[in-house]
C-alpha cells in the first residue's frame, strides 16, 4: 500500500468518526434545517414582493410608506403586500442612489408617478427606469425642455414601459393599492408648482396624501373644487415646506395625523419655513422632515 492511499484512507476514517459524533450529528442537523428554512424564506420573500430583502411588509402584511432622503427634492415609495408605486424621483445627481434604493424594496413598481416636470422630483426619473421593472409612468401632458425629461421619456419607450399622459382627473388600482388623481386640470397656473398633480393613495387603512410642490392658489382651488378627497392620514408636505404651500385651511382640511417634509439638509431656500412648522404644530399634527431623520418609514399606520 502506498502512502498516498494510506493517507486517503485515513482521512476517510476521519471523517466517518467526524460524522459519527453525535455533536457533529447535530451541528450538521441544524445547518441544514437552517439552509431549507432560508430557502422558503427567500421563496416567500420574492414572490409576496420580488425581493428577498426582509421587509416588515412581509413579516405582517401591512403597507409601508418611504419618504426617501433624496436631498432637496422629492422621492415617496408605497409599498403594501406585492404591490408597489413610486411618487416623484429626486434629483438628476442622485438618481443613481434613489435606483438603488428604491430597487431594495420594490423592483417592480406598478406605478412611477411624476407630480410634476421640475429636476428635483423628475431628474432621477431616468435611473428609475433604468433600474426597477415598471409597468406604467404616469405624468402630466405637459412637456419641457430639460434633459432630465426627454432622457426620462426615451428610457421609458426603450423599456417597453406604459406611458400614460394626464390631461384629466383619474384612478388607478393595482389590486390592494387606490390611486386617484385628483381633478385639478382646470386650474390655471401661472407657475409649473401648480401644475402639480393632487395624488391621493388608499393602502390598506392607511391613506396618503402628496400635493407635489403645489403652492396656495393651487390649494384654495382644491378646497372649492374637492374638499372631501383631501382628507388623508398622511400629508407629504407641499414644496418642501415653503411658505407658499401648506396653509392653515388647507391642513385643517386634510387632517393630518402625521405630516412628513422632504427637503435637504441646510438648504439655499430656508426649507421647512418656520411659518409651515408653526401651522402644522399649532395644527397638532406629528412631524417628520428628512433633513434631520434621513428616510422617513411609516409601518402599518391606520391598520
Amino acid at each position: 500500500m502506498t502512502e498516498e492511499t494510506r493517507s486517503t484512507k485515513k482521512k476517510k476514517t476521519q471523517v466517518k468518526k467526524f460524522l459519527r459524533n453525535p455533536k457533529t450529528l447535530s451541528i450538521v442537523i441544524i445547518l441544514i434545517i437552517v439552509s431549507v428554512a432560508v430557502g422558503i424564506y427567500s421563496y416567500i420573500s420574492y414572490t409576496k414582493t420580488g425581493t428577498i430583502t426582509p421587509t416588515m411588509e412581509l413579516l405582517d402584511g401591512r403597507p409601508t410608506v418611504r419618504f426617501i432622503d433624496v436631498g432637496q427634492g422629492d422621492a415617496t415609495l408605497v409599498t403594501y403586500k406585492s404591490e408597489s408605486v413610486l411618487i416623484d424621483a429626486g434629483t438628476r445627481i442622485g438618481g443613481p442612489e434613489t435606483a438603488e434604493y428604491v430597487s431594495l424594496y420594490a423592483p417592480k413598481l406598478d406605478y412611477f408617478i411624476i407630480t410634476h416636470q421640475h429636476g428635483d422630483h423628475m431628474g432621477g426619473a431616468a435611473d428609475i427606469l433604468d433600474t426597477v421593472d415598471v409597468e406604467n409612468f404616469v405624468l402630466s401632458d405637459i412637456t419641457v425642455g430639460d434633459k432630465f425629461y426627454s432622457d426620462a421619456i426615451r428610457k421609458a419607450y426603450k423599456k417597453g414601459v406604459n406611458i400614460i399622459y394626464l390631461d384629466d382627473a383619474a384612478e388607478f388600482n393595482t389590486g390592494h393599492i387606490n390611486i386617484e388623481i385628483l381633478d385639478v386640470f382646470d386650474f390655471e397656473y401661472t407657475d409649473l408648482n401648480d401644475s402639480s398633480l393632487i395624488i391621493r393613495i388608499e393602502a390598506g387603512m392607511t391613506t396618503l396624501l402628496v400635493t407635489g410642490d403645489a403652492e396656495a392658489p393651487l390649494e384654495e382651488y382644491m378646497l372649492k373644487k374637492d374638499k372631501e378627497s383631501l382628507d388623508c392620514d398622511i400629508l407629504k408636505v407641499g414644496h418642501h415646506g415653503s411658505s407658499s404651500s401648506t396653509t392653515y385651511r388647507f391642513l385643517c382640511a386634510v387632517s393630518p395625523d402625521i405630516s412628513v417634509i422632504s427637503c435637504g439638509r441646510n438648504n439655499s431656500y430656508g426649507h421647512p419655513t418656520n411659518q409651515v412648522l408653526t401651522r402644522l404644530e399649532r395644527y397638532g399634527t406629528e412631524i417628520h422632515r428628512t433633513d434631520r431623520e434621513g428616510t422617513v418609514v411609516i409601518h402599518g399606520w391606520g391598520n
